[in-house]
């Protein structure tokens, strides 16, 4: 493709397009340089080392002072749409394969990982976006990396998508990426929404702004595809207005849905759709992951898939790494999960005390530099629903995990806590009380490898309890 191609400009230099990318990193000779204002840089700050690494086009919406004229120079009305669109005619021959996107507060990891497994044992070709993480699963051979964010670069979802022929793409949605335009331009087949509860205000503000950045996505809906929505979700009625597309709904045990559960046993489960019952088995533990599983149901049958395929490998699926992760050291039990964020909190030990275990322990964070509405919130459900609390270090970046901690415990009216600033002593701490048959759940990492404070120190909860002798026992 030429720049022509893109710009009926008789002005231009015209020159073949190798690449087009908004990070100066990526430039390689004949690239077009897209200059983005982002939440911590602006694109304009690098268009010379742009052009030094074979940038031969600059495209930009701001106040520029243009020196090299052997170069062209594009001014747009917003670089962000600007670039969602050349990516668009960039690729248009390709062959897109079929698009999912999860989004919502808790449960995108679990629903989008679930259901790449039923796919993998299906032998379809994946390409699964996650946080902190992406998985390629091509030809029966599966390819992984870590990444820094849950919703990767507008060009790096493109460059992944078209890397191979997959069938499908499935990529969790965060607000935050919505919000900044990284899936700008892209189209889904399916959109489905686990819930809307408290986080990200330290960016988003408001609640309202929360929502309508999350709701923005529904506009990027295929005209014949399908929104799935939680029954039971906050904002259900505004999501399900603004919907052009067909909508299907789900629901733990709620029969006003289009998909619900109906409980057989411990283990044991009807999913209901429109009268049928599909009996499955599962393993996982939580009414949250049940939830999830379930999503990931709907949006296996939306796609019109054989539902034979999808009951035959359910009893196989796995926790992910770092959600529920239930291990046993010497007489009692320890619970790994990511769990962060008011209603994620309640939701886990809503469901522990539900089991038959004599006392809960719970080592709990918050991060810093992020909402610190959320904090009191959280220090209230853990001190209420638990024995004894152990508040620690998670995350607090450059804020004073004292004051964190002050957060967490202002409002607190019990005296069943007590503060341990070093996340591993307050794991010691944790083991060191701990009887038969009792529990610690240790919350708000899941499968993180550091701690962020002025710097970055590697430490995962996950290894630090192995390392004294915790097993897995639930996969």
């Amino acid at each position: 493709m030429y720049l022509s191609d893109l710009y009926n400009n008789k002005k231009i230099i015209n020159h073949k397009i190798l690449k087009i990318t908004d990070n100066v990193n990526d430039i390689i000779d004949n690239s077009i340089f897209v200059a983005i204002k982002g939440y911590s840089y602006n694109g304009l700050d690098f268009v010379n080392q742009a052009i030094l690494k074979g940038a031969k086009t600059i495209i930009y919406d701001q106040d520029l002072k243009i020196e090299n004229n052997k170069i062209n120079y594009i001014k747009v009305l917003d670089s962000k749409v600007e670039l969602a669109r050349l990516l668009k005619k960039f690729y248009r021959k390709r062959k897109y394969p079929k698009m999912i996107a999860v989004t919502g507060t808790n449960g995108k990891t679990s629903t989008t990982n679930f259901l790449y497994q039923i796919f993998k044992k299906n032998n379809f070709d994946l390409l699964l976006i996650g946080t902190g993480y992406v998985y390629k699963y091509y030809h029966n051979n599966e390819y992984s990396f870590k990444t820094k964010n849950t919703t990767l670069k507008l060009t790096t979802i493109y460059e992944l998508m078209f890397e191979k022929t997959y069938d499908f793409v499935i990529m969790e949605a965060s607000s935050q990426g919505i919000e900044e335009g990284r899936l700008l331009g892209l189209e889904f087949d399916i959109v489905l929404f686990t819930n809307i509860t408290q986080d990200h205000l330290d960016y988003h503000i408001t609640m309202d702004n929360y929502v309508n950045s999350k709701a923005k996505i529904i506009y990027s809906i295929k005209q014949k595809g399908t929104l799935i929505l939680n029954y039971n979700m906050a904002y259900f009625n505004y999501l399900k207005k603004i919907s052009l597309v067909d909508i299907k709904t789900y629901s733990l045990f709620n029969d006003a849905a289009d998909f619900y559960l109906e409980k057989i046993d411990s283990n044991s489960y009807n999913i209901i759709d429109n009268l049928h019952k599909i009996k499955i088995h599962t393993n996982l533990i939580g009414s949250f992951n049940l939830e999830n599983l379930l999503a990931s149901y709907v949006i296996y049958n939306s796609l019109n898939l054989d539902k034979g395929n999808f009951i035959k490998h359910v009893s196989s699926i796995k926790h992910v790494k770092g959600r529920m992760n239930l291990y046993k050291l010497n007489d009692f039990y320890i619970l790994v999960d990511f769990a962060h964020t008011p209603d994620g909190v309640f939701r886990v030990l809503e469901d522990i005390r539900k089991l038959d275990y004599k006392k809960i322990i719970t080592i709990i964070g918050c991060g810093g530099n992020k909402d610190k509405e959320k904090r009191p919130i959280i220090g209230n459900f853990v001190t209420k629903y638990s024995d004894y609390v152990i508040f620690t270090e998670d995350n607090s970046r450059n804020e004073l995990i004292e004051n964190i901690i002050q957060d967490m415990v202002k409002e607190v009216k019990t005296d069943n806590y007590e503060i341990i600033y070093n996340r591993p002593d307050a794991i010691n701490k944790a083991l060191s009380i701990a009887s038969e048959n009792e529990i610690i759940l240790l919350l708000g990492k899941g499968s993180e490898e550091y701690i962020i404070k002025d710097e970055i120190i590697k430490h995962s909860d996950i290894d630090y309890i192995e390392g004294k002798g915790a097993i897995r026992i639930n996969g």
